[in-house]
């Protein structure tokens, strides 16, 4: 699959030629702060998160998506993520489409960073109620490549209920890790909306690693006094962590954010820095949503 990333850099060095073009997305600055059951440290969160999309009145669209999360452990320990997805995709006359995606996430902690690169094919389907996606792909750890498959399905319930839903599998020799997410984003209003996630991550190499998230938020579109039309947003999630052998861990958190649209698409956006959000599919590599996601605190 390493001509995967040949695709994408022909395509994006293609988009300056398209015509007409319609460039959407958002993007969002967030706040968290996280208590740990039975400990008195907390964890301050610091991120801002983009997702853009440039379409021309061709087939082909690209996108752009990542951000920086930084973890401050109890006023000392800092752990940094840092991620970049770049991606091409043509769409057939029939509602099919294809393309290609490259990502890169750099996870520094302790002043050292490693840097993981990923890349890989993406196959999608979109309908008028539901739209699919597969990727295939590999991730570069330490030297060594383990594949990547992730499936993303988004089913309108209604113009105003969204269902979303992730399967996502990374193996290196048999060992590796699975990672399951269902959500919902729903409309009360045109201000006002509510949104969900249930995600969980667990390994699969005999350590007993597992990890759950369950968030809820509540967003609110500034579309009635001003033009901008900022979406202000809070959640609360809860995590807990099962390191087996009697080994436990519950994190509650409370995120808030600021979202920027961008175009109309970006109207609709959910806020980056949720966990809803990363249902969407905008980031391809199974391991790079890992770390977005809430279930990475070690």
């Amino acid at each position: 699959m390493k001509y995967a990333s040949s695709l994408v850099v022909l395509a994006l060095l293609s988009a300056p030629s398209i015509a007409a073009a319609e460039i959407s997305g958002a993007a969002t600055v967030g706040l968290g702060r996280s208590t740990v059951d039975g400990a008195s440290e907390e964890i301050n969160e610091y991120s801002l998160d983009f997702d853009f999309n440039y379409a021309g009145t061709g087939n082909l669209s690209f996108g752009a998506s990542g951000g920086f999360r930084r973890l401050d452990v109890g006023g000392g320990d800092e752990i940094d993520i840092t991620r970049i997805n770049l991606e091409g995709i043509y769409s057939l006359n029939n509602g099919l489409s294809v393309g290609a995606y490259l990502a890169r996430v750099g996870l520094g902690v302790g002043g050292s960073v490693d840097d993981i690169n990923a890349y890989g094919l993406l196959f999608g389907f979109g309908g008028s109620e539901f739209e699919g996606e597969l990727a295939l792909g590999q991730v570069e750890i330490d030297g060594q490549d383990a594949n990547e498959v992730s499936f993303f399905g988004r089913y309108n319930l209604s113009q105003q209920t969204q269902i979303l839903g992730e399967l996502g599998f990374m193996r290196e020799d048999g060992a590796g890790f699975n990672l399951y997410g269902l959500g919902v984003n729903h409309a009360i209003n045109d201000q006002v909306g509510v949104y969900g996630a249930l995600r969980r991550a667990e390994t699969t190499d005999g350590g007993g690693f597992e990890a759950t998230e369950f968030s809820i938020g509540v967003d609110y579109r500034l579309d009635a006094i001003s033009s901008v039309g900022a979406l202000l947003s809070l959640e609360l999630a809860r995590n807990n962590f099962d390191t087996g052998g009697g080994g436990d861990l519950d994190v509650n958190t409370v995120r808030l954010g600021v979202t920027l649209p961008l175009g109309g698409n970006g109207r609709k956006a959910l806020p980056l820095n949720s966990g809803a959000s990363s249902l969407m599919g905008n980031t391809r590599s199974t391991l790079q949503r890992l770390y977005s996601s809430g279930n990475l605190f070690f």
